[in-house]
């Protein structure tokens, strides 16, 4: 968490409601919130609560949940066609509703969305623009499901009603889908929070016990079917971690006694808890689907998420982890303040739609632009399409960035030229994806931290020290306040922090061979080996013909581009900005 700024709530919020959040948030937590986030907590604190009446406490509750979350549902992606159906599961009559983003699609594959809410609040209306945004992104027919809340259903009937609504529209049998109008053998199980575990839980069920299901024999039918997994800041089974000492609290609901209430209602005997199906961290993953996971920084549940993407790495399963920056539990349902929600939401809807389309379901491969490349290093991608690893070689340094307009750029961020590539190390979980406003500060440390690594002793002390940072920090989150720039520059994050960086633009020589330069390429010294380099070079430029600087006497940075394609077309220069050094410039065709 960032504790480098002040801890005050922004000057934007009414004073009243600024001193009660002030009075409810810890100093370190206001200090790391998401500026996207003010708003949010301003407009919660600030409104009325729904008058209970004479509604008992939980209906209250429930009441008050639905009537808060009914601004936030306003908005969003309009539907083709939304109706609403039941189907019989675990003795139940279950609600779902189905919304179709495209109209005139025959047969759509289908995300099955459960939500979130302790188990004992929410709805199919409580969540239904992230339904929207889901369906909106990927595609695919969105299938809701009502499942019972507890105490007047405790465990484990939600989770079997989940697990037989699966099963039945993978059963042509049934005629679920086929009612429905959806393709039952292609589905991704999504959730947020409880709904979340819901979906991981889901799978083993169908896995490891499928007597559960009164229809046992669909079990294989329906594990089949389930291509993709999306899992929204879920609990996987950590019963303590880091995160659930440190956050968590009255501002959003997630305190220790909160979460203690909720298992209250939900296990009739606290023995129930221990179910394996609900422990996915202490179960065997191989075999499991491709997997998108998102954890909040601020969360409790922070740890179960990172967890989780670390082990299905381990495992063998594709997965894309993502900590959401300054971001608390529940932000998903916040699209009309924090865009944060909305890209999380899209990426995770376009990951859905790949392995609808088969694309996330080859095993030992990752796709680059059409074509296969050896998944030797566990990156994993971010974005609309994969990020390539390749090579074990990694480049480090940064090319200079005099191309971006003096008044928006990092002032000579980039002033330096690639430096050299290292080996060894590996197995760390890798997301790339587009730069983002909020970047800058991580952007940043990795650049002088990679020009240190990178020139050592060639270049002065000033071009590392907490100035040139400072410097770097502001340039960067300028730059990227900028929509064109954030659509040049990637980045590669590691459990929620950059660890690598790479931006394009146009060339700034006259007679440049291509009309793309590679304008910086920077990583950490940890992420050396593990494909991080090519990843962010294979997303930065992708096939496409490009020239790049780089120092003369660096043969390993030199190694690395020629294995890209990259050769020198005989420009040399000697960089004024660094102190004279020596530079050729490389340049490659389009590649096939």
């Amino acid at each position: 968490m960032d504790t480098s700024t002040p801890s005050a709530v922004p000057e934007s919020v009414d004073p009243a409601v600024a001193r009660r959040l002030e009075a409810q948030i810890p100093p370190d937590i206001r200090r790391a919130l998401h500026p996207q986030l003010w708003p949010v907590l301003a407009h919660q604190c600030a409104r009325t609560p729904l008058a209970a009446g004479d509604l008992p406490p939980l209906a209250a509750a429930r009441a008050e949940y639905a009537d808060e979350r009914r601004f936030w549902n306003e908005g969003g992606p309009a539907m083709a066609q939304t109706t609403e159906h039941t189907v019989r599961a675990a003795g139940r009559d279950v609600a779902l509703r189905v919304h179709r983003p495209v109209a005139g699609v025959p047969r759509p594959p289908a995300i099955v969305f459960l939500h979130g809410g302790g188990f004992t609040v929410g709805d199919l209306d409580t969540h239904d623009r992230i339904q929207r945004m889901l369906a909106a992104h990927s595609g695919a027919a969105v299938i809701a499901v009502d499942y019972a809340l507890a105490p007047e259903a405790r465990y484990p009937q939600a989770l079997h009603e989940v697990a037989e609504v699966v099963a039945a529209l993978a059963c042509p049998g049934s005629g679920l889908a086929a009612r429905l109008g959806v393709d039952g053998s292609r589905l991704v199980l999504a959730g947020d929070s409880a709904g979340a575990m819901l979906a991981a839980s889901a799978v083993l069920v169908l896995r490891d016990e499928p007597d559960r299901l009164e229809e046992a024999g669909a079990a294989p039918a329906a594990l089949a079917a389930v291509r993709g997994l999306l899992l929204y800041y879920g609990a996987f089974g950590l019963a303590d971690s880091a995160s659930r000492r440190l956050f968590g609290g009255p501002w959003d609901g997630m305190g220790a006694a909160d979460l203690a209430a909720m298992n209250e209602l939900l296990f009739a005997e606290p023995a129930q808890a221990d179910d394996a199906v609900l422990h996915p961290l202490a179960a065997d993953l191989a075999g499991f689907p491709p997997a998108f996971i998102v954890a909040a920084e601020l969360d409790p549940l922070r740890d179960d998420s990172e967890a989780l993407a670390a082990l299905f790495a381990r495992a063998g399963v594709r997965v894309d982890y993502r900590r959401a920056a300054g971001m608390l539990h529940s932000f998903l349902h916040f699209g009309r303040s924090a865009e944060s929600a909305n890209e999380v939401l899209a990426d995770g809807a376009r990951f859905a739609a790949a392995c609808l389309a088969g694309a996330e379901r080859v095993e030992d491969t990752e796709r680059v632009d059409g074509a296969e490349r050896p998944d030797d290093a566990g990156v994993l991608a971010g974005g609309e399409r994969p990020a390539g690893t390749a090579s074990l070689h990694d480049a480090k340094g940064l090319h200079d960035a005099k191309g971006l307009e003096a008044a928006d750029r990092p002032e000579d961020a980039e002033g330096g030229r690639t430096g050299a590539p290292n080996e060894a190390r590996g197995g760390r979980l890798v997301t790339v994806r587009p730069a983002r406003e909020g970047d800058g500060s991580g952007i940043a440390r990795v650049h002088v931290a990679g020009w240190r690594e990178a020139y050592g002793e060639l270049l002065p002390e000033r071009f590392y020290d907490a100035a040139e940072l400072a410097r770097r920090t502001d340039g960067w989150s300028r730059a990227l306040a900028r929509a064109d720039m954030r659509e040049r520059t990637w980045v590669a994050e590691s459990g929620g922090e950059i660890c690598g960086f790479a931006s394009i633009g146009p060339p700034r020589d006259a007679d440049a061979p291509a009309d793309l330069e590679l304008t910086s390429l920077y990583i950490r010294s940890e992420g050396y080996g593990t494909g991080v380099g090519r990843a962010l070079l294979d997303a930065a430029i992708g096939n496409r013909a490009c020239t790049l600087w780089v120092a003369r006497d660096n043969p390993r940075a030199r190694r690395f581009y020629a294995k890209a394609g990259f050769a020198p077309d005989g420009a040399q220069q000697a960089d004024p900005d660094l102190v004279g050094l020596a530079e050729v410039r490389l340049s490659r065709p389009a590649q096939s």
